[in-house]
């Protein structure tokens, strides 16, 4: 049996509703949902069919973070949170009867005119209990909180310095403790994930980084530094890669989201394209193009079992925009009578790589053990046979009266 690699991501959709820039985009647990949050409020859509799902109207407010949360138990539970640039922040809650999204808790702002800059969540997927998220905000206050069925609880608040130009926060997905990386200055801070207390300060960033995005592992992360993408390693801060692209046109924030597991991610741009990059060699290895021009600074990323996922947003300020679905297929299975099966649930394969072909041979989970001892027995015989042959080669030197024979 053969595998065959898709090399590219093609555009499977386009995604209207948002009237004004998007802010952000993230994909749901399980890929159900695709949200779109910005200047024009708050769009959600059916990822499998790519409609749009209603939600309440909310034209209003502008929405610069967003998070989603899923709760198994004891229902099966789509939550949205949005977190707005007036420090509100709206819970919306996926209604499967009325198959809508409907506001069941909002929380004002603590201090007015106080933004809320950044969100991040612990656990997309919450078995039971409850679910940890972090929110910070423009004056620099950092919130550790839970969201369970009895409401909003805050483990701690703490104000980080006064002179931390606050950027993004993300929880360490090793540690659970919680980093805060400065827009500007470099300065990265670590807070304990228990008491909020300050484990860690130190100005070892680039002096700009305009958004963060981690990787699936919570090792490395991804900064803009408004010149290029730069990788570096969580645990030292140790720079590892340098991303170029297009050159910028305008100092804007552009995010970046991991595909691939990890092997590829991708960033937006200021020019009506995103780019895909490798991680390793640190080349580009495709653009997607977003027709409506202008800026394409949000994108996000989903591993569905048969294919990977990216979507990009227009964010062009007082311009309509659409969001663009490309997928790329994993690698797939071609059996002779044609019937095609996701390759992830069998991750035994061998190799094989001619150019431009590449292709995969599948070791199917009943021979592994057989393959594995005839392994093994091959190298006894071969162990076997060389023995013997250094040992008619001693002899011959030293009994010329034994004749060896040709061993082949």
């Amino acid at each position: 049996m053969l595998f065959r690699k898709s090399k590219f991501y093609k555009k499977t959709a386009t995604l209207r509703g948002p009237q004004d820039a998007v802010s952000a985009l993230l994909f749901s647990a399980h890929g159900r949902f695709i949200a779109a949050v910005g200047h024009g409020g708050a769009a959600v859509w059916n990822a499998a069919t790519s409609s749009p799902v209603s939600v309440p109207s909310t034209q209003k407010r502008i929405f610069d973070c967003a998070l989603w949360m899923y709760f198994k138990h004891p229902r099966d539970e789509h939550i949205l949170v949005l977190g707005s640039l007036h420090g509100n922040i709206v819970f919306l809650s996926w209604n499967a009867e009325q198959n809508a999204f409907k506001t069941f808790l909002h929380l004002p702002p603590e201090n007015e005119g106080k933004g809320i800059i950044s969100m991040d969540v612990y656990e997309k997927e919450v078995d039971q209990g409850e679910g940890f998220f972090v929110v910070a905000t423009v004056d620099g206050r950092v919130h550790l909180r839970t969201l369970s069925s009895s409401g909003v609880h805050t483990i701690f608040s703490t104000l980080v310095d006064r002179n931390f130009d606050m950027g993004a926060a993300r929880f360490c997905k090793i540690t659970h403790d919680i980093y805060l990386f400065a827009a500007t200055g470099g300065k990265i801070i670590r807070l304990n994930c228990r008491s909020g207390e300050t484990v860690f300060s130190d100005d070892c960033g680039p002096n700009t980084m305009a958004s963060i995005s981690m990787n699936g592992s919570g090792k490395r992360f991804v900064a803009w530094t408004r010149e290029d993408f730069k990788m570096f390693r969580l645990e030292d801060n140790e720079h590892i890669q340098t991303y170029v692209g297009e050159k910028p046109r305008v100092f804007v924030v552009r995010d970046a989201a991991f595909s691939e597991d990890g092997l590829v991610f991708v960033g937006g741009t200021d020019n009506r394209v995103a780019t895909v990059f490798n991680v390793k060699p640190g080349a580009i290895v495709q653009t997607l193009e977003y027709p409506g021009g202008g800026l394409v600074q949000p994108v996000a990323a989903y591993a569905y079992p048969d294919a990977f996922t990216i979507a990009i947003a227009g964010s062009t300020v007082d311009h309509p925009a659409e969001v663009l679905p490309f997928k790329k297929p994993r690698t797939r299975l071609l059996t002779i009578s044609g019937n095609i099966e996701a390759a992830a649930k069998e991750p035994y394969f061998l190799n094989l790589d001619w150019g431009f072909l590449n292709f995969r041979l599948r070791i199917p989970r009943a021979l592994r053990s057989c393959i594995w001892s005839f392994s093994l027995l091959v190298v006894a015989v071969v162990a076997v046979v060389s023995m013997l042959s250094g040992w008619f080669f001693v002899a011959s030197i030293y009994y010329p009266e034994v004749r060896l024979s040709r061993i082949y």
